[in-house]
């Protein structure tokens, strides 16, 4: 993914595993992700090969940095060609993830509040069948009696 404003030429993966510094592997694995752009071409035997896009101007030659150099800030302007087009890319990747983080957080807490709200809802439920069993399982009193002889059936002789 290189700006428009940067003039690429095209190179084989191992000659832009070489101009980047890192392994062909990592340049094949850039190319599926989509942070390096390319173009496959078939050759005369009928393969298929990958040219890269890498930019014009040779970066210099950079020796790996010390241990805790290499955890200095991420604007350092120091950085070859190649790799501030990953880096920029890399960032922008960084920046769509967080957003997406974000929302699906926003989605999850709305989510928990209505999940909330619902355990409420059944707490007062069962809040309010346990009355009903205390209610029934109460002993139950003979009515009060008013003087008179309790109404029999009619099929009961005594």
């Amino acid at each position: 993914m290189l700006n428009d404003d940067v003039q690429t030429r095209l190179v084989t993966v191992t000659e832009a595993a070489s101009i980047m510094q890192c392994s062909v592997e990592t340049v094949r694995r850039r190319l599926r992700s989509g942070t390096l752009t390319g173009r496959r071409d078939v050759n005369g035997t009928g393969r298929d090969v990958w040219s890269v896009a890498v930019p014009a101007t040779p970066s210099p030659r950079v020796e790996p940095a010390p241990e805790h150099a290499r955890s200095a800030s991420p604007d350092a302007p120091d950085a070859p060609d190649g790799s501030t087009v990953l880096v920029g890319a890399l960032r922008a990747h960084i920046d769509d993830l967080r957003e997406r983080m974000r929302d699906q957080a926003l989605a999850h807490a709305g989510e928990v509040a209505r999940l909330g709200a619902m355990l409420d809802d059944r707490r007062r439920e069962v809040d309010d069948l346990h009355r009903i069993v205390e209610r029934l399982s109460a002993p139950m009193l003979p009515p009060p009696s008013t003087g008179t002889p309790a109404l029999r059936s009619w099929w009961r002789f005594w």
